[in-house]
Parts: structure tokens; sequence; C-alpha cells
């Protein structure tokens, strides 16, 4: 072993300067490459990690059909948008909307996804926006509340916008609610007075169609 160190410093020192300085520097430079490539490594999975996670998270709180928040995303992002509206001395209002196949009866999933789309546009993005269950949306924003005249033409607007020609469109009626700044009530009871609201409404126009309007939203 020592004769082979020996040989091989022998064989060194007869190299030139100038062979052993760009061996140096190729060395070097293939080092840093291996660091640089390890910590791109390094970066890359933290950020699929990174998404991976979000993704998750998206998914535990938005509705897969459509896009919009599920019951849970509601919960979690209502009553953040309650807690806001009472720091800031404010009014919420709900808007819940309930969705029907053209001429009546259950809506199939292009009902409910084409309501989805035009509620999306016709709220507020400051809006909390959420699918309550297959044939209810329910939209809960800071102020004096909505209007149910005014929200069911602006989204009927934006149905007719989005609609192809000769299929149907789905139809649409809300119910609307709001906690005073000075009301006791939080997402629960928002959610138990629009419910209610709507069922009235529904009623004085149909009083068959209440049959539909049944589901138990979480509290």
């Amino acid at each position: 072993m020592r004769q082979m160190i020996q040989q091989a410093r022998a064989f060194i020192s007869t190299q030139p300067r100038w062979l052993l300085i760009t061996a140096s520097s190729i060395g070097i430079a293939l080092t840093a490459s291996a660091i640089g490539y390890a910590r791109y490594e390094h970066l890359r999975a933290r950020k699929a990690e990174s998404e991976s996670e979000h993704k998750l998270e998206y998914h535990r709180t938005h509705d897969e059909l459509t896009g919009l928040l599920n019951d849970r995303g509601l919960v979690t992002f209502g009553e953040m948008l309650i807690d806001i509206a009472r720091r800031d001395g404010d009014a919420v209002g709900a808007c819940e909307l309930r969705i029907t196949a053209q001429g009546g009866g259950p809506p199939r999933p292009d009902d409910v996804l084409t309501a989805a789309e035009a509620a999306a546009r016709a709220f507020r993005t400051s809006d909390v926006v959420a699918r309550l269950d297959e044939a209810h949306l329910i939209a809960i924003g800071k102020g004096d509340g909505f209007s149910a005249a005014a929200i069911e033409e602006r989204i009927a607007d934006f149905i007719e916008l989005m609609a192809v020609p000769g299929l149907p469109r789905p139809d649409l009626q809300a119910g609307v609610a709001v906690l005073a700044p000075w009301d006791d009530g939080s997402l629960p009871e928002l959610l138990a007075a629009v419910q209610a609201d709507l069922e009235l409404r529904v009623t004085a126009r149909d009083p068959a169609a209440t049959a539909l309007l049944g589901y138990a939203p979480e509290h």
C-alpha cells in the first residue's frame, strides 16, 4: 500500500502544473454540480409534498362536482366570516338556493353544475359560497343581507349567458335570512333561519314542492 501511494505521488509530481490545475477544477465543478443537484432534488421533494398537502386540504373543504365549498368548508369559512362581521359590527346575510330541473323535479348533475357556476359569478368574491346537498346551494356574506328576487334574477341571467341553445336550464328559488349585529346567533341559527325562509317561499309558490326541500344541515 505504501508503495502504491509513493507511486501515485511520483506520478502526480511528474505531471504538468496546468494538468493538475485542470483536474482540480474539474473535481471542484463536479462536486458543486452534485451538491446543486442534491439541493434541487430536496427543494423539488419539499414542493411536491407541499402541493400534495394543499390538494388534500382543498378536497377536504371543497365539493368534488362543483368546486364550491362543501359542508366542512361552509362551517370553517362561514364561522370565520361571521366572527369577522361581529368584530366589525356588521350584519351577516345568507341566501339559500333550491335547484330543480326545468319544469320541476330533482336536479340532474348538469343542473347543479350550471347553477353552481352561475352562483359563483353572481355572488361577491368575499362571500362564502357552498353546496349544501344534491339540490341546495348557500351563500353567506357581510352586510344587510340579500334580496331573494334580485338573486334569482341575477343567477338566471348568468345561466342564460352560459346556456347551450336547446338544452334545458335549471330553475332556482332563493330564501334569505340576516343576523343583525346585535343578534346572539351564529352559523347554526343563520342556517336554520334561511332554510325556514326558503321553505315558506317554496310553499307559497308551490305547496307540493316542499317534499324536495328536506335535508339536515350540519350544525
